[in-house]
Parts: C-alpha cells; structure tokens; sequence
C-alpha cells in the first residue's frame, strides 16, 4: 500500500466514525515535526522518550503523544462527556509533551512548539480557568497552566465530578 492510498483510508475512517471540528490540515506537520532531525536532537529524543517509557511500562512514540494531545482537545472543545479521571489522565498528556519540550535541544523545542501551541490554544479556548490545580501535588511543583482549566462545555458525569471535587460551583 502506498502513503497517499494510506491517507485517504484514513480520512474515510474520521469521516464516517464522525470526528468534527478536525480539519486535515490540524494533522499535517505531525509526522514533519521529527523530519531530518540532527544526531544529537534525535538521540535526546530517543533517550527522553525511552525514559517515559519505562515509566509508563509500555512504549510511547512523539506522534502518539501529539496525536493525543490533538484528539484531547477536539473531545474538549465538542463537549467532554468522560469523567473527571479520565480528564486528568489525558491532561497527562500534556504533561509529558512538557517533559519532552525540557529536554531536547533549541531546535527541536521550537519544532515541537509550533505544533503543540495551536493546539494549547484551542485547549484554551475551549477550556475556563479554575482557582486551583485538579491535582494538589501540581500546586506544590511548578504550575503547569493546563491542570488550571476545566471545559467550558462539561459532559454530565464530568460536571458532577468536579462539583464533588469543589471544582465547580453551583
């Protein structure tokens, strides 16, 4: 099969499973940010991601983590209907692409962040800020502006999470 054939599969798939507010060019550039990085770029990337890896105890890839940041906020900014676990175990996400952007090289950073920032953006656009972290230990280490913000538009069971969590009022 070739790459073009591979592409068009795959934009039937969203067209039919009915993932709106995704437009192709939101995933052009993900495969692009890792394009004929240099050696020590690349090496520091490898190492980063294998550390994570280990961490988690499965393998993680740079596409994977973008890819998900990316379908994150499109499910935030529809209107996230999972619960409030769920919402901070993909706000994670982002905390790894963090962890990431602080341990590569210049160049890659800025390679990395003009893909991530647009996409930080929509998440904040979509997204209300809240007096405290969700999670009490982010408050107690440098504060990471995401775990600050809760959707604008909740789901039912995420709504109620973060009113029994003292997150939302009313």
């Amino acid at each position: 099969m070739n790459a073009k054939w591979l592409k068009t599969v795959f934009w039937l798939v969203l067209w039919v499973v009915g993932l709106s507010g995704i437009s192709k060019g939101d995933f052009q550039g993900i495969d692009d940010v890792t394009q004929g990085l240099p050696p020590d770029a690349s090496a520091a990337l490898e190492g980063v991601l294998q550390r994570l890896s280990r961490r988690a105890g499965y393998p993680m890839s740079l596409q994977q983590l973008l890819q998900q940041w990316r379908n994150f906020v499109v499910r935030v900014e529809q209107g996230y209907a999972d619960s409030i676990y769920e919402y901070m175990n993909e706000l994670s996400v982002r905390d790894l692409l963090e962890e990431i952007l602080r341990s590569v090289p210049h160049g890659l950073q800025k390679a990395l962040a003009q893909w991530i920032t647009p996409w930080d953006k929509r998440f904040a656009e979509a997204t209300r800020e809240i007096g405290r972290a969700m999670l009490p230990a982010v408050e107690q280490e440098a504060p990471l502006w995401w775990w600050f913000r809760i959707p604008k538009n909740p789901g039912e069971e995420l709504e109620e999470d973060l009113r029994s969590e003292g997150l939302l009022e009313g």
